[in-house]
Parts: C-alpha cells; structure tokens; sequence
C-alpha cells in the first residue's frame, strides 16, 4: 500500500468520526495533501492544502505551528507549479 493510500483511508475514516474542520481532519488533509505533492498530483493537493490552510487559520490562527506548516507546503506547491506571485503573497 503506498503512502498515499494510507492518508486517503486515515482522511476517510476520521471524517466518519468527526466534523470536517475538526483538527484531526484538517491535520489529515494536510498529510495527503502533501503526498500528493510529492507524486506531483498538484491539482489534488492544492484542493486539499488551501483548504486546511483556510481552516487552520479561521481556528486556529496564524501563529499555530499548523498554519505555519501548512502555509510552508502551500508555498512548496505554488513554487512547483511556477504560481510564484501566490507563493510570495504566503511568504508575507
């Protein structure tokens, strides 16, 4: 089983479980939203990584450890997929 299989069964079962911005639902998103990056399914994960960064902000706020990490895979995506204006508007 690939490391992306994995995340998409962990993100399923936790949405059966809790509410979709629930922390361990958004920490899931993030996960396999990455994996996705990683397999260069950018569309995929950019879906998944704006959302959780949307809602760790809204829950959590700008200064939380998950933001910022989410905010660092989010600027990770932009620059592979050459949205540089996007990835300098995270960096501020």
């Amino acid at each position: 089983m690939k490391a992306k299989d994995i995340y998409q069964e962990v993100l399923s079962l936790r949405r059966e479980s809790f509410s979709e911005k629930h922390l361990l639902v958004t920490e899931a998103k993030g996960v396999l939203g990455e994996a996705l990056m990683g397999l260069g399914e950018y569309k995929k994960a950019k879906v998944l990584l704006v959302e959780c960064l949307q809602i760790f902000r809204e829950t959590r706020g700008d200064d939380d450890p998950r933001t910022k990490r989410s905010i660092r895979r989010l600027i990770e995506l932009y620059e592979a997929t050459n949205e540089n204006k996007k990835a300098e508007a995270l960096k501020q």
